[in-house]
């Protein structure tokens, strides 16, 4: 396990509760010795929408697989330069990234509606809310978040669900 954050108070946290070595923990600006760390196969980018694009390289070019939250970036244009960069050529070369799309819930509940354990499925209503009082959210930043609502937040409600 690996712990990339800027808050030493989230380190400390997250190296007591899952047992993180202190080789294994990096902040944002140190992310480029994971190349280092032959424990790491995989980075989870979970950080605001704005910065997936930084971090993915990142951890790209320190030679790691990326699954990257969802939506990839603020931007098509942005996603698109993500992804060039990461499948195409140079150092960032080579490496996957598909984006994180569906929890262990929703992947039970798609099944659930394929083999229609409880009858035939003929609509589903999802809802997802963040608290706007919170002036940390980053959610509310556009610079961080990006796209409004729907890219922001709605994404977290609207999964597929193809049946």
């Amino acid at each position: 396990m690996v712990s990339i954050t800027d808050s030493p108070d989230k380190a400390a946290r997250w190296k007591a509760q899952y047992s993180i070595a202190d080789r294994n923990v990096y902040t944002y600006d140190t992310m480029e010795r994971m190349a280092d760390n032959p424990d790491i196969d995989v980075v989870y980018i979970v950080t605001p929408n704005a910065l997936h694009l930084q971090h993915t390289l990142a951890a790209a070019k320190a030679g790691k697989h990326v699954y990257c939250e969802k939506p990839m970036e603020i931007s098509l244009e942005r996603r698109e330069q993500m992804m060039a960069r990461v499948q195409g050529g140079g150092s960032h070369a080579g490496r996957r990234i598909p984006a994180a799309v569906q929890s262990p819930t929703t992947s039970e509940c798609v099944r659930l509606a394929r083999e229609k354990v409880l009858g035939t499925v003929n609509i589903v209503e999802a809802v997802s809310a963040i608290s706007v009082g919170d002036p940390s959210q980053w959610r509310l930043k556009r610079a961080l978040a990006g796209g409004g609502a729907l890219m922001d937040v709605g994404v977290y409600a609207c999964r597929p669900c193809a049946t």
